[in-house]
């Protein structure tokens, strides 16, 4: 990567506003996507401790086979 956040920071304020706004939304969406996949994961994980937690409490509701 190379360069530091505070290079980062001084080349954006060189940007046009155009560039700066383009830049904006860019950020706003990763932002959006990388929240979606944390979510996900989250779920995941609980959905994955519960099953095991039913498993271990005799609590599942379906039989394995």
């Amino acid at each position: 990567m190379g360069r530091t956040f505070a290079e980062v920071v001084e080349r954006v304020k060189e940007l046009s506003r155009a560039e700066k706004e383009e830049l904006q939304q860019l950020l706003q969406k990763y932002v959006i996507e990388e929240g979606r996949r944390a979510n996900g994961v989250r779920e995941q994980r609980s959905n994955c401790e519960n099953s095991v937690s039913e498993d271990l409490m005799g609590d599942r509701k379906t039989p394995l086979e």
